[in-house]
């Protein structure tokens, strides 16, 4: 039963009609984004997120098997079969803009869950299924954005960054904008934008 109310809460984000979303969010995730640079260019984003402390505690009811405030390797396991990996098909809420282009996340990697203070954090890699490529990371943005607003980001864990590839650095700025959501209207999102680029 518990398996069965998990899965309902977790997988209406991605089927629940629109106008039933339309009063307000019921979720509320502060998430983070670190942009990681390899040989190609920016080949990945680290994403973590701190998942609030109601549907926190679902998921410790139903994940927390032996009940000791831990998620031991089996359970982390068993969360990310049941909780995570259907979030491909919303690829995990990443939005990355390159001018008028929008990237497309890959299958997320490096996925581990912990649980701090009542709250689950969720921390995993998404590789891009192109990598952006040097010339063009001036013009990326990164933000997370459910457009249908059953996930309300908070911009509490977003702040400048320097990613750092050998003798290059990227200066990732703390940006806002405003984006359309289906059937809410207008809302704000916090996210890095490219500043610029160093060369040592």
């Amino acid at each position: 039963m518990q398996h069965i109310r998990l899965i309902f809460l977790i997988s209406i984000i991605t089927i629940i009609q629109p106008a039933l979303l339309s009063a307000h969010p019921h979720m509320w995730i502060r998430g983070q984004v670190i942009p990681e640079l390899g040989r190609r260019g920016l080949e990945s984003v680290r994403i973590i997120w701190n998942i609030d402390e109601f549907t926190s505690a679902s998921l410790i009811l139903d994940y927390d098997i032996n009940g000791d405030g831990k998620l031991n390797p089996s359970e982390v396991e068993n969360l990310r079969l049941e909780a995570f990996e259907h979030l491909f098909e919303s690829e995990y809420y990443l939005l990355v803009e390159i001018r008028n282009l929008i990237a497309t996340p890959g299958r997320a990697r490096n996925f581990v869950a912990s649980i701090y203070e009542g709250r689950i954090i969720y921390d995993f890699q998404v590789p891009f299924e192109v990598p952006i490529r040097w010339d063009d990371i001036p013009d990326v943005s990164i933000f997370l954005f459910d457009q249908s607003y059953f996930i309300d980001f908070r911009p509490e864990e977003i702040a400048d960054y320097t990613a750092v590839y050998r003798n290059t650095e990227v200066f990732f700025q703390k940006v806002n904008k405003r984006s359309m959501t289906l059937g809410y209207g207008m809302i704000e999102l916090t996210g890095l934008t490219a500043v610029f680029v160093r060369e040592g």
